[in-house]
C-alpha cells in the first residue's frame, strides 16, 4: 500500500501558496532538517530531508503542481489508489508515493526505467551515495544575505575614500567606495554576508549608504547647494568673494544690485551625474543689515532714507 504524501503539508503552505512562499518555506525547512545538523539522528533526518525536497521539486514546477493537483485533496498519510484508467500490471510493489506520482503522469501511466543507481522522484536518478539531485541541489543553498547602513559625510561620498568596517568575529574589511554615491545607494560585497547552512556559498554583504547632514552645504538632486552673507553695501555695489565647494574655493563675483535670497550658479561644480558631467554649485545670497550703526553710519542711512522718500 502507497500513502498519500501532502506536499502542501510537507513544506506548510496552503494549496494557494505563491511560488515565492513555496520557496521561501523549502529553504526554512531545509536549513533546519539538513542531516548534517543533526548527527545523532542521521538517518531519520535524511528521510525527512528527502521528503522535504520531494515536495518542492513538485510544487516548484508548474507542470508537476498542475499534475499534482489533478489528484484531488487527499488526508495526509492515507492510503492512495490511482485514479480510474491507470494501469500499473507488471510494476510490482511501488516503494513511494513520489515514484508513484511520477509514473502516474509519465507517458500517460507508463512505467519509467529506473537508472541503476535508484529512482528518484525529482526528475532525475539518485547519486552512487542515495542522495537524490535534490539534496545535492540543497547542499549549495547561498546563505542569507546581510543589510548595514553605511553612513558618509558629503566630502567622502563626493570623491570616494576606502573605509575600514568591522565584520564582528570575523575581522575586519577595507571597502573602496566610489565617487559619487548618493543616498540609498547600495554597495555590495559578494561573499561577506551569512554562511551558508551546508556546503554552499556565503551570502553577500549589501551595505547601504547613507548621506550625514552637513553644517554648510546641501546636496539637491545634483547639485550643492550652500548660503553666502553679504553686506548692504557689497549687494548694492556688487563684490567678489570667496565660495568654498566640495572642490576647493573660488572666486564668486557678486553683481551689483543683487537681492536677497537669490541664487549665483558656478558651473560644474556639483554632484556626479550617471550619464557623465556634474551638476552645479548654488550658492544663494544673504543680505546682512547692520544692528549697532554708528552715529556717521546712521547719518549716512538717515539721508538714504530721505532720498528714497523723495523719489
Amino acid at each position: 500500500m502507497v500513502k498519500y504524501e501532502d506536499y502542501y503539508e510537507v513544506l506548510g503552505v496552503n494549496r494557494n501558496a505563491s511560488e515565492a512562499d513555496i520557496k521561501k518555506a523549502f529553504r526554512k525547512l531545509a536549513r533546519e532538517h539538513h542531516p548534517d545538523r543533526h548527527k545523532t539522528d542521521k538517518k531519520a533526518a535524511e528521510a525527512k530531508f528527502k521528503k522535504i525536497n520531494e515536495a518542492y521539486s513538485v510544487l516548484s514546477n508548474p507542470e508537476k503542481r498542475a499534475q499534482y493537483d489533478q489528484l484531488g485533496r487527499i488526508p495526509h498519510g492515507s492510503e492512495f489508489r490511482p485514479p480510474p484508467g491507470f494501469d500499473f500490471s507488471g510494476t510490482g510493489d511501488m516503494g513511494s508515493f513520489g515514484e508513484l506520482f511520477e509514473m502516474l503522469f509519465n507517458s500517460g501511466g507508463g512505467f519509467r526505467t529506473q537508472s541503476s543507481g535508484g529512482f528518484s522522484p525529482f526528475g532525475g536518478p539518485f547519486n552512487s551515495s542515495g542522495r537524490s539531485s535534490g539534496f545535492q541541489e540543497a547542499q549549495h543553498v547561498k546563505g542569507n544575505n546581510l543589510t548595514s547602513r553605511l553612513e558618509l559625510n558629503l566630502e567622502e561620498a563626493y570623491k570616494g575614500c576606502t573605509k575600514k568596517l568591522s565584520l564582528g568575529k570575523h575581522g575586519s574589511i577595507e571597502v573602496k567606495i566610489p565617487a559619487g554615491v548618493n543616498d540609498g545607494n547600495k554597495i555590495r560585497l559578494a561573499g561577506k554576508g551569512s554562511p551558508s547552512p551546508y556546503s554552499g556559498p556565503p551570502g553577500d554583504l549589501l551595505l547601504e549608504v547613507k548621506l550625514k547632514t552637513h553644517d554648510e552645504f546641501k546636496l539637491v538632486n545634483n547639485n550643492i547647494e550652500s548660503k553666502l552673507l553679504i553686506s548692504v553695501t557689497e549687494a548694492i555695489f556688487g563684490s567678489v568673494k570667496k565660495v568654498r565647494t566640495l572642490n576647493g574655493s573660488v572666486d564668486l563675483t557678486i553683481p551689483s544690485g543683487i537681492q536677497g535670497g537669490q541664487k549665483l550658479r558656478i558651473a560644474n561644480q556639483g554632484w556626479l551625474k550617471k550619464g557623465g558631467g556634474k551638476g552645479d554649485h548654488l550658492v544663494q545670497i544673504m543680505i546682512r543689515i547692520p544692528k549697532d550703526l554708528g552715529p556717521e553710519e546712521k547719518e549716512l542711512y538717515e539721508k538714504l532714507k530721505s532720498l528714497e522718500e523723495s523719489q
